[in-house]
């Protein structure tokens, strides 16, 4: 997807909330809460944040004029996103836009009456929508990734890599990184299509993705990463646990 055709959908998504016209007409300004699963040091902050604000500004919403912005994150400490989609929630934001299904469904939880707007790899395998044409709920969103990719991306890592027989498959299990079956489903697939034998090992902490790498690596496997922690620090933690390169 096109960068133009990015924030064209993302804008739409957040500007159209009935609830954010009601907030204008009724004199206040509308406040629009972000949840996110990175720092604004992290490039994809910058990049999502960035896509979401040019976006309302094609719909006439600026930041500091007309509308305005309130941002909440974490990294490295998963256990704090639901306190801050609470405050978000008595912060009395109009509308919430999250980095993840997982941030989402935690904003849900906060309330069901405010509208969410999830920047997401997948909705629809979640629970949160009923189907991306028809959400239902305060839920919707954008979905970046759909689930057929990750078998593509199986069928890349066995062109790339010669005899592979072994594949390591990391599953970080936080909100900011939220995996849904689906993923897994095509993943395995692709791999048994391909003779391809799959080990799981699930990721609950920043700290613990370097050993599960190396615990992976060490049993002569290529690791395929599903979802995200921190991409900034991505190539730090496979350099350490790898030193050799090979994954």
């Amino acid at each position: 997807m096109r960068r133009r055709e990015f924030i064209a959908l993302v804008g739409g998504a957040v500007a159209t909330w009935p609830l954010v016209v009601r907030a204008q007409q009724s004199n206040r300004t509308p406040l629009i809460g972000f949840l996110w699963g990175v720092g604004p040091e992290d490039p994809e902050f910058r990049r999502r944040f960035s896509a979401v604000s040019d976006g309302l500004r094609e719909f006439g919403w600026v930041e500091g004029r007309n509308i305005a912005f309130a941002s909440k994150y974490t990294v490295g400490d998963p256990g704090g996103f639901s306190g801050m989609a609470a405050d978000l929630v008595q912060m009395k934001s109009d509308v919430i836009v999250t980095s993840s299904a997982g941030l989402a469904l935690l904003a849900q939880q906060a309330s069901r009456n405010i509208p969410i707007v999830a920047i997401a790899g997948e909705l629809e395998g979640t629970g949160l929508i009923s189907s991306l044409r028809r959400p239902s709920g305060n839920v919707t969103g954008i979905q970046i990734l759909a689930p057929e990719l990750m078998g593509k991306r199986v069928e890349l890592l066995n062109e790339l890599v010669p005899n592979l027989v072994r594949l390591g498959v990391i599953l970080p299990i936080t909100p900011a990184a939220f995996i849904t079956p689906n993923y897994m489903a095509r993943i395995v697939e692709a791999a048994e299509a391909a003779k391809i034998q799959v080990r799981q090992l699930e990721v609950r902490h920043p700290d613990a993705f370097g050993p599960a790498i190396a615990r992976l690596s060490g049993d002569d496997g290529h690791c395929q990463p599903v979802g995200q922690y921190k991409r900034r620090s991505n190539r730090d933690i496979r350099s350490r646990a790898s030193p050799a390169g090979n994954i």
